[in-house]
């Protein structure tokens, strides 16, 4: 008697993180490397404690979860700031189960492109946006803004209207 051998099926790959997204935005925790964020153009910020093999949303607060950048605090993994597109600046105290607006009367409506936290005086935090100005021209200056207190209220930096046509 010769058995028949079956061939072992192959497996089908499982997903790693949440499918079907479009993410912008990926940030490592620098106090812990385990942890990542990603942040969605669609829905929000997910967080992974286990360098990306599990996921879990973490929007609660986020009133425009289209999110363009995200930063971590160098020196406390509970401060987490994540910037939208045409939704302005969010900020987590608590490693990003919740967020609060942080623009100032500045930032609101601007799509937030990049956020540096400042390695030596981390209360010292820079973006740079985008705004679109004049709804009949296309024009869309960039911005670089730099906050003194967290993020509670911002200075204007750089204006992208000194260019013509506009810059950004």
């Amino acid at each position: 008697f010769t058995p028949t051998l079956t061939p072992t099926p192959t497996p089908t790959p499982m997903p790693i993180g949440p499918e079907g997204e479009t993410f912008t935005a990926f940030v490592v925790d620098p106090q812990l490397p385990n942890v990542v964020y990603i942040g969605s153009y669609t829905s929000g910020v997910y967080r992974s404690t286990d360098t990306g093999l599990t996921w879990y949303k973490r929007s609660t607060g986020l009133t425009n979860k289209k999110i363009q950048s995200l930063a971590v605090h160098p020196s406390n993994s509970n401060i987490i700031y994540a910037g939208t597109y045409a939704g302005g600046l969010f900020k987590s105290t608590n490693a990003g189960e919740s967020w609060v607006p942080s623009n100032g009367n500045e930032l609101a409506g601007q799509i937030i492109y990049d956020i540096e936290i400042d390695a030596i005086n981390p209360n010292t935090v820079y973006v740079t946006s985008r705004s679109k100005t004049t709804p009949t021209v296309n024009d869309y200056p960039g911005y670089l803004y730099k906050s003194s207190d967290s993020g509670a209220s911002w200075t204007l930096l750089y204006d992208g209207h000194v260019f013509t046509p506009n810059d950004y």
